[in-house]
């Protein structure tokens, strides 16, 4: 996180990188390279990694927001808006 809040992404990407592969459960490490892969422009893993978020934690609104903004980013307004629809209907 602090590699991230220093805007160091490379070095953020291979810490976030290295915890998930201590533990493969964790949403919010996920999530977190999510944003990462999009400060990069890599939309593709972005997306990738947020359907993880939603997959494993599908009441998860942060989720939702993280694929919403990776396949906004990607220029895919419609399934953006499906996720950030997705991830209202999840909160209540």
């Amino acid at each position: 996180n602090k590699y991230f809040a220093a805007k160091q992404f490379e070095n953020a990407l291979k810490c976030y990188s290295s915890a998930i592969d201590l533990n493969p459960r964790s949403t919010k490490v996920f999530g977190n390279r999510s944003v990462v892969y999009l400060k990069l422009g890599r939309t593709a893993d972005a997306v990738a990694d947020a359907m993880v978020c939603v997959k494993q934690k599908p009441q998860w609104v942060k989720g939702h927001l993280r694929v919403g903004d990776a396949q906004l980013a990607a220029g895919r307004i419609d399934r953006a808006i499906k996720s950030y629809r997705e991830g209202t209907l999840s909160a209540i």
